[in-house]
C-alpha cells in the first residue's frame, strides 16, 4: 500500500447527514428542496394508497403536503446526532421497525447517497411495501454540476457533501431486480448550482426548458417506480403447454374427451 494515499474513510451516516444539514439552509439547497417538493407534489395525486413511508435527508419536516393518504409515517435515522421528536420512527435504516407489506407509498429523499448498503436500504423499503404499490426515489445527478459544486463546497470549506451521487440508470437496474416497473423518470434543476438567492429566480426559464425538452443534466432526478404483483414470467409456465394440447387435438378426439366426461359424470350421480 503506497502511504502516500491513505484508504479513504466514509463518514458514518449520521454525521455526514447531520452536516449535511448546513446546505439545506443555504439559498441554494432551499431552492433546490421547493422543486423536488413540486417535482413530487406534481405526481403523488396520481397514486393510490393509505400508508405512506418518508425517509428523508430533511429530518424532521413533512416533505410534501398533497400527499392524499390516511397515515404519513416520518421514519427518522437514528442514532443521529440531531433527532427530533417531530420524526414518527425513529430507525436504523439498514432494518426498518415496520411490518412487511403493509406500506402503499415509500418515498426515499436522498437517503441511498448516504447509507453505506444502499442495497439493504433499498431492499428494506421493497419489503415494506405492497405489491402494486409506489417508490419514489430523488437522488442527485452525477451528470450534472453538482459533482463541481460538492468539490468546490469541499475547497472552500462549504456544507459538508458525505455522500455518494448514484446514477439514474444504475438505480433503475436494482429497481428492475428487486420486481418493480419503472413508470417516470427525469431529472429536474437545470439552473447552476449558484448560492444566490437573486440569480436563481432570474434563471426559472431554464427550469421549463429543460423538463420541456427532457434534458438528462437537472441537478436531481425523481425516479417513481410500481412494485408487481407477481413474477413476470408467471403465465409462461403453464400457457404454451395448455395451447399446444388444445390446438393438437383432432375433432375425433374432441368426442372422444366428452364422451369420456360424460361418462365420469354418470358415474359421479350414481
Amino acid at each position: 500500500m503506497n502511504p502516500s494515499n491513505p484508504p479513504v474513510t466514509q463518514i458514518p451516516m449520521s454525521v455526514a447527514m447531520s452536516d449535511f444539514a448546513g446546505f439545506l439552509t443555504t439559498d441554494l439547497g432551499e431552492a433546490l428542496i421547493a422543486s423536488e417538493v413540486a417535482a413530487v407534489d406534481r405526481h403523488l395525486p396520481g397514486l393510490v394508497g393509505y400508508n405512506m413511508l418518508q425517509l428523508s435527508v430533511q429530518k424532521a419536516r413533512q416533505f410534501t403536503s398533497a400527499a392524499r393518504v390516511g397515515q404519513y409515517i416520518k421514519l427518522g435515522f437514528a442514532p443521529s446526532l440531531d433527532s427530533d421528536s417531530h420524526d414518527n420512527v425513529w430507525a436504523d435504516y439498514q432494518t426498518f421497525p415496520i411490518a412487511t407489506d403493509c406500506i402503499d407509498i415509500a418515498l426515499l429523499h436522498h437517503v441511498l447517497e448516504f447509507s453505506k448498503e444502499p442495497h439493504q436500504l433499498l431492499r428494506e423499503a421493497d419489503r415494506t411495501l405492497t405489491a402494486g404499490g409506489h417508490m419514489l426515489l430523488l437522488g442527485f445527478n452525477p451528470l450534472s454540476a453538482w459533482p463541481i459544486y460538492q468539490q468546490y463546497a469541499r475547497l472552500g470549506n462549504g456544507p459538508a457533501m458525505g455522500h455518494k451521487p448514484i446514477r439514474q440508470g444504475r438505480l433503475i437496474d436494482w429497481l428492475s431486480v428487486l420486481n418493480y416497473d419503472v413508470i417516470h423518470q427525469q431529472s429536474y434543476f437545470y439552473r447552476p448550482p449558484i448560492n444566490k438567492a437573486g440569480v436563481l429566480s432570474h434563471l426559472q426559464l431554464l427550469e421549463r426548458v429543460g423538463e420541456r425538452c427532457h434534458l438528462p443534466f437537472g441537478l436531481f432526478y425523481l425516479v417513481i417506480a410500481r412494485k408487481r404483483s407477481f413474477p413476470v414470467n408467471y403465465v409462461r409456465q403453464y400457457w404454451p403447454r395448455r395451447i399446444k394440447t388444445a390446438r393438437g387435438m383432432t375433432p375425433h378426439s374432441k368426442l372422444q374427451a366428452k364422451s369420456q366426461q360424460g361418462d365420469n359424470n354418470d358415474a359421479m350421480l350414481e
